[in-house]
């Protein structure tokens, strides 16, 4: 893992498509270390205690954790640096209302064309924050 202090967090429990993710921005972004939480429960402790510079959240319950709890995991102040990438309409509605950044929902049949525009989006932000 990169010692960068700026990160990307992944909150997606599809283990396949976080793991693309994750190598593909390695691969794009080398300075940036790219995590993955796979629950929210760890997302919620990775915001508190290193909030990333970028997240990127699907945000649909499961067994590791409740609508409300994946809402939750990210502090109000973080949610404009979020990228949703549900195919859920409740979830980016919900993820639009808290001030997220414009999704890019997965294709999961087209995975790594889609990890190819999320990336270009992940650009885009990063590059915007700097300017600031």
């Amino acid at each position: 893992m990169s010692s960068s202090k700026r990160s990307i967090l992944i909150i997606e429990d599809d283990s396949r498509i976080s793991r693309l993710t994750r190598d593909y921005l390695h691969e794009c972004f080398p300075g940036m270390r790219v995590e993955i939480a796979g629950s929210a429960a760890k997302a919620k402790a990775i915001c508190q205690q290193f909030p990333p510079a970028l997240i990127i959240w699907d945000g649909v319950p499961n067994e590791r954790g409740t609508r409300e709890e994946y809402a939750s995991c990210i502090p109000e102040v973080l949610w404009r640096k979020v990228i949703p990438i549900s195919v859920d309409e409740t979830i980016l509605e919900f993820a639009k209302q808290r001030g997220a950044l414009e999704p890019v929902p997965k294709k999961v049949d087209m995975a790594h064309a889609w990890v190819k525009e999320l990336a270009e989006r992940v650009r885009v932000a990063l590059s915007s924050k700097k300017k600031k």
